[in-house]
């Protein structure tokens, strides 16, 4: 008899999970087993980064993206931050936001064009985030 264990993660959750098992029959029983996942976006392209020391916390969703992007900064306590973006050569395309935010989550979207107001290219940009105390790189794919 085989049994097939399915893992299916929450839609938006990528990290490390793991899970335990046993394997038995009518005679034999096994010792417990973990299993330890890395789970990453559907594209390979992670959206969440690390806490900073402060506790600050970045994420940009979805990604990949086409029409508009959503920047989601978690910060201890009120800061001035920049958001812009990159291309691949090192050229900013776009200054997304540039102002003060206040502790607690914040949320910012991006029409995902460029300074001029026209579309940008199907490629791989990064989204700097800076702010008084961090700096913080997300790889976003548009399509």
């Amino acid at each position: 008899m085989h049994t097939l264990v399915k893992y299916i993660p929450d839609r938006d959750f990528y990290g490390t999970d793991s899970f335990t098992y046993k394997v038995r029959n009518e005679k034999y029983s096994s010792n417990v087993a973990t299993v330890l996942l890395n789970v990453v976006a559907p594209n390979g392209i992670e959206e969440y980064l690390e806490f900073d020391t402060k506790g600050n916390k970045t994420r940009v969703f979805p990604n990949p993206v086409s029409e508009e992007l959503y920047i989601s900064i978690t910060l201890e306590q009120p800061e001035q931050i920049s958001i812009s973006t990159f291309n691949l050569m090192g050229q900013k395309v776009d200054e997304i936001f540039v102002g003060n935010l206040e502790a607690g989550e914040n949320l910012i979207s991006w029409d995902v064009k460029d300074s001029s107001n026209a579309g940008l290219q199907s490629s791989l940009y990064l989204i700097q985030i800076q702010g008084v105390t961090f700096n913080k790189q997300h790889k976003i794919m548009i399509k």
